[in-house]
């Protein structure tokens, strides 16, 4: 008796002990699997097995081209997973053809493949160091235009960064496909604290706004990200509304304290509306 991933098989086999030793397993259909030589069993049998190469540990059956499935994870997102044949457990990682790379848990999977594994690597950090390196659909901070960003390694959900242009970008979700369009330079907690050190991006919008003490005093400030015409700002402690106009020349910049939909909002969370 042969006990494997799937149960036990029948057949006569040379080896001893926990000798693992690739089988073809005649179960609905011949399949070619890794298993490991144990004591006979009184189990059902899942079908007639017969002898192939003997091997010393799951990891050289493995790569002896048997058709072992893992669950792995892309490397930069582990949401996004597939199954893959031939590499085993632990900190297994690779590269795919499309130079995307994945890495396994260990967790068995049944077939067929949906990845195919080329070069072996420690781990992600190493491969995606070799390879290609992470790819995030990013937001523009002061328009809402969307690109794709390459980076190695991770970057928080919801942090920000300064392009090559001086660009402020908000970091939106993990992709594995789509073209790099967007340069990463240097990383920032949010849009509004990059924005603070990079107030003048390329294209960038401008928006008058208003003093909810005097209407009649108004600003010209970049557009605050995410908010629309008639939501209210603070800047210097002081709260102003937002008008849908825009301007040329900046006089002053928003304190990164979010929007609010009235002024006595605005003044609830320690806004000044009793001055300009």
């Amino acid at each position: 008796m042969f006990t494997g991933l799937g149960g036990t098989v029948t057949g006569s086999f040379s080896g001893s002990g926990e000798t693992i030793t690739s089988l073809t397993v005649n179960n609905k259909g011949n399949k070619q699997t890794c298993v490991t030589i144990k004591n006979p069993s009184l189990s059902n049998p899942i079908g007639p097995a017969t002898g192939g190469t003997i091997y010393n540990t799951c990891e050289q059956c493995t790569s002896g081209g048997t058709n072992c499935f893992y669950e792995v994870y892309y490397c930069c997102d582990d949401s996004i997973t597939g199954i893959n044949q031939g590499w085993l457990t632990g900190n297994t990682t690779f590269v795919d053809p499309n130079g995307d790379c994945y890495t396994s848990a260990g967790t068995f999977a049944n077939g067929p493949a949906t990845l195919t594994g080329t070069t072996g690597y420690t781990d992600c950090t190493d491969c995606i160091t070799n390879e290609n390196p992470c790819l995030y659909n990013v937001t523009r901070c002061c328009d809402g235009t969307t690109g794709i960003m390459s980076y190695i390694g991770n970057l928080n959900l919801g942090s920000a960064f300064v392009d090559s242009n001086g660009d402020c970008w908000g970091v939106d979700s993990k992709t594995n496909s789509g073209t790099v369009d967007v340069t990463y330079s240097t990383e920032f907690s949010s849009c509004c604290d990059c924005m603070s050190y990079y107030p003048n991006g390329n294209g960038c919008e401008t928006r008058i706004v208003e003093c909810c003490y005097d209407n009649n005093i108004t600003l010209c400030v970049p557009k605050y990200p995410g908010t629309n015409t008639g939501d209210i700002i603070k800047i210097n402690g002081i709260c102003y509304v937002i008008t849908g106009q825009s301007c040329l020349i900046i006089d002053e910049f928003w304190d990164c304290d979010g929007r609010f939909d009235t002024c006595n909002d605005c003044a609830s969370s320690g806004g000044n509306i009793d001055a300009c």
